[in-house]
């Protein structure tokens, strides 16, 4: 059983009962929202999507030193639905170009940096149903702090910068955004117009 609780997902549970969704989780690392995301909602089937090994220079995260770890935990969490799970191990811009479902929902939890949010928006939003929802975890701004103190990787100071993407995608398609969970680090949704 999961620890971690998901704003967005007990929303969805709530309007659509036990029936069966098609759904996309962009940033499983350990696997605890995964888990959650296959308790709470009758799965038909559930795309994982992490690289688990970013070689990319600019992605500085608290996550990055235990990627290894992480990908093997993830799977060992959620190894009870493996019928219904469809692993991505590349980064989510090359995933969408591979995954032929429409999503009844997309959940972003990935890249926190600005550039990084806003493609995982626009190019999962085209995959989700008409009706469905588009959202996901951390919606804030601003630096990261453990135990009080900035948090530092390579000398740079890891960064959240989801909230003023959002804000803007919401603004320029007259969305009504969902806002909702861990005051710190909420969950983000919006409902897909039919």
């Amino acid at each position: 059983m999961s620890d971690r609780k998901l704003a967005m997902i007990d929303y969805i549970a709530s309007e659509l009962g036990n029936k069966p969704v098609i759904g996309a989780e962009i940033g499983v690392f350990r696997g605890e929202g995964s888990l959650y995301i296959l308790e709470q909602l009758n799965i038909k089937k559930l795309h994982l999507i992490d690289p688990y090994n970013y070689e990319d220079a600019e992605y500085r995260d608290l996550a990055r030193p235990h990627l290894h770890e992480a990908s093997l935990e993830a799977q060992e969490r959620v190894k009870d639905y493996t019928d219904v799970i469809q692993w991505w191990h590349m980064a989510s811009d090359e995933a969408v170009k591979l995954i032929d479902d429409k999503l009844d929902f997309i959940y972003i939890d990935g890249n926190h940096y600005a550039d990084y949010v806003k493609n995982d928006i626009v190019n999962y939003e085209k995959l989700v149903k008409f009706g469905g929802w588009v959202g996901g975890h951390d919606y804030a701004n601003g630096d990261v702090y453990v135990s009080g103190e900035k948090f530092l990787m390579d000398g740079e100071p890891i960064q959240i910068e989801v909230k003023p993407v959002v804000d803007e995608w919401i603004e320029q398609h007259g969305y009504y955004l969902f806002v909702a969970g861990d005051r710190a680090f909420p969950d983000w949704w919006y409902q897909k117009p039919y």
